[in-house]
């Protein structure tokens, strides 16, 4: 989607992160041309590797509610990182939120908000993204503490097979404790790109904003 990404959409940007998986099959050719149209729009282009995973997913619900409250207590998407996405017409917390109702026999707008042009939508949306957890979701869901795997791709048909495993099972324990406590933990199977030192597109952008 990178290079079909239009000159304004590359001029409403101020970063752009793009994420590297090793059997993703993205050349280093698209990597090139996004990060010679940053520097032509004045968009600071990341480049990220994710050499590892961490569990997410159990067809499974978790066997106490006290499990689904630590998980949502100290997940990291939906209430440090502010993983909010956008699917449809529809936002939602987190990106897991779309998936799990799906996997569960529900529909993918179950927890999403409806996105509509009202008076009120201002505050409705507010609400909504600041309310009180867990997720239905978190149910079946590790959020940021599952346990850490390298990367690996699977057949289609065998990504279900993948989420038989006990959510009590997937879980790192020592991460969760950790994480509902600890604010600041940075996201551990992402690598980003070292480059050398000096002025990003964005604070060159914004410098320029300034003569």
């Amino acid at each position: 989607m990178i290079d079909r990404l239009p000159d304004d959409g590359w001029r409403a940007l101020d970063i752009l992160e793009i994420s590297v998986y090793q059997n993703a099959g993205l050349s280093k050719d698209i990597i090139n041309a996004a990060r010679r149209k940053g520097d032509k729009f004045g968009t600071e282009v990341q480049i990220s590797s994710y050499p590892k995973f961490r569990h997410t997913f159990s067809l499974h619900k978790a066997q106490t509610t006290e499990l689904v409250e630590d998980i949502w207590t100290a997940c990291k998407m939906a209430n440090v990182w502010g993983c909010h996405c956008v699917r449809g017409d529809h936002i939602f917390r987190c990106p897991q939120s779309i998936y799990v109702p799906q996997l569960t026999g529900g529909n993918m707008t179950d927890e999403g908000f409806a996105i509509a042009s009202t008076p009120d939508v201002r505050d409705r949306l507010l609400a909504f993204l600041n309310g009180s957890g867990p997720l239905h979701s978190c149910a079946n869901c590790v959020g940021s503490c599952g346990k850490q795997f390298n990367q690996t791709g699977l057949p289609r048909k065998s990504w279900k097979d993948d989420l038989q495993a006990p959510m009590e099972d997937i879980v790192d324990y020592a991460l969760l404790a950790r994480s509902k406590t600890e604010m600041q933990l940075i996201d551990d199977c992402r690598t980003p790109e070292r480059k050398m030192r000096g002025l990003s597109a964005t604070i060159a952008r914004n410098f320029k904003k300034l003569l």
